[in-house]
């Protein structure tokens, strides 16, 4: 089977690692995170916000391809933009969202500084990780 696409370590430091995948490994993965996400309450028909970069690093991909195969809906707005991140949060009704702890409690007292209570949000599942 063929290489049908390549990834790389989010090394902070030296040459990143290059991984390459085959389709039988991207539907793996899939199927892999679909049923990760199973196990954490989600289901078809759930919002996951998927705040997890979507460059050469692996992690956006794959929450992205899981969710979907898990048939929840899927926002992929990347990493970052604290404001926008609130804003989808608020506007699209999102259940689910996946990103690193340490963003997810930036994501906190930004919310808190601008007024927006997170508790009043249909928000019930967070999947954090991609960080030691």
């Amino acid at each position: 089977m063929g290489v049908v696409r390549l990834h790389a370590s989010s090394r902070t430091t030296g040459k990143p690692i290059v991984v390459t995948y085959t389709r039988e490994d991207v539907d793996v993965w899939a199927e892999v995170m679909a049923r990760t996400f199973a196990a954490c309450g989600l289901h078809r028909g759930d919002i996951l916000q998927n705040a997890f970069g979507y460059g050469l690093f692996t992690g956006g991909l794959g929450v992205h391809y899981g969710a979907e195969a898990l048939g929840a809906t899927v926002i992929p707005v990347s990493g970052g933009n604290t404001e926008r991140q609130l804003m989808v949060l608020r506007d699209f009704g999102v259940s689910t969202l996946c990103c690193t702890l340490s963003y997810f409690m930036h994501l906190i007292e930004r919310a808190r500084d601008v007024g927006v209570d997170l508790k009043n949000l249909p928000l019930r599942v967070g999947i954090f990780g991609a960080e030691p």
